[in-house]
C-alpha cells in the first residue's frame, strides 16, 4: 500500500495500515517535533454559518424588545447563544452550563424592563380614568 510520509510527504510503501512514517529517522524527527499520533489526525473542522442560529436570532430578538440590544450585558448574552447554536467541541455538561449562564445573563439585561403593553399598568389607566384621579406618572 503506497502512503506519503507524515513527515517528509514522500511516498513509501507501508508495511502497516498504521505505518506513518518511511523510516525510523522521519518517526524520530517526527517525534522530537512533538507530533503525535492526535496531533497527525485530522482535526475535526466545525462549520459556523454565516446567519445567526435559532437560538441567537431568539436571544437578538428578546434584547430588541426590552431595548437592550446594545447594552453589555445584551452583548455578552449574544456571545452566550452563539456558543449554544455552534457548540463545535463543547461537551454536554459544557453546553448546559452555557445555557444557564444564558438565562442567568438574559434574565439580568432584561429584568427591569417592563414590556410595552403590561396589563397592570393598563387596569391602573382605566381605574384612574373612571375615578377621575389625574394621571400621577406623567
Amino acid at each position: 500500500m503506497e502512503r506519503a510520509c507524515d513527515s517528509c510527504r514522500t511516498l513509501y510503501t507501508a508495511k502497516s495500515p498504521l505505518s506513518r512514517y518511511c523510516g525510523s529517522r522521519c518517526a524520530k524527527r517526527a517525534q522530537r517535533r512533538g507530533l503525535s499520533r492526535s496531533a497527525a489526525e485530522p482535526a475535526v473542522v466545525t462549520v459556523v454559518p454565516s446567519g445567526a442560529g435559532a437560538v441567537e436570532a431568539a436571544v437578538q430578538g428578546a434584547l430588541e424588545a426590552a431595548g437592550r440590544l446594545s447594552a453589555p450585558l445584551g452583548q455578552v448574552a449574544l456571545v452566550l447563544a452563539r456558543r449554544l447554536d455552534a457548540p463545535g467541541g463543547e461537551s454536554g455538561s459544557g453546553l448546559a452550563s452555557v445555557a444557564k449562564q444564558l438565562a442567568v445573563t438574559l434574565a439580568a439585561a432584561t429584568g427591569d424592563v417592563r414590556p410595552a403593553g403590561d396589563l397592570l399598568d393598563e387596569l391602573r389607566a382605566r381605574r384612574d380614568r373612571k375615578l377621575g384621579h389625574p394621571d400621577e406618572r406623567s
